[in-house]
């Protein structure tokens, strides 16, 4: 008995607990049976694991978009300022007598 890998006294000790240590034989009925089960359990999984996924990824996409649209706004008034920036630069010239902020150079 113990060349089937387990020591003597664990053997002994399931022996007295009322184990056995043969396996059931199942029909080929019992095997199709078990097959079909797990398949159904695989496939609830499948689906449950897809909707999770599928909503995961469509809250990704929101925030994406969210973020998208914000930082277009952002880049929008952005530029706004800064075309005002450039106006007031301009009015700022005009009053003070300069045709513009050009360079000191003088051309001949």
């Amino acid at each position: 008995m113990a060349g089937h890998g387990w020591c003597c006294s664990c053997l002994l000790d399931q022996r007295n607990l009322g184990m056995s240590m043969r396996v059931e034989r199942s029909t080929l009925d019992q095997v199709k049976k078990r097959f079909e089960v797990n398949k159904k359990k695989m496939e609830e999984k499948q689906k449950d694991y897809d909707f999770e996924e599928r909503m995961k990824e469509l809250r990704e996409e929101e925030e994406k978009a969210k973020a998208y649209k914000k930082e277009k706004q952002r880049e929008k008034k952005r530029r706004a300022e800064e075309d005002l920036t450039f106006e007031e630069d301009d009015e700022m010239a005009a009053v003070m007598g300069f045709s513009g902020f050009g360079s000191t150079k003088k051309n001949h």
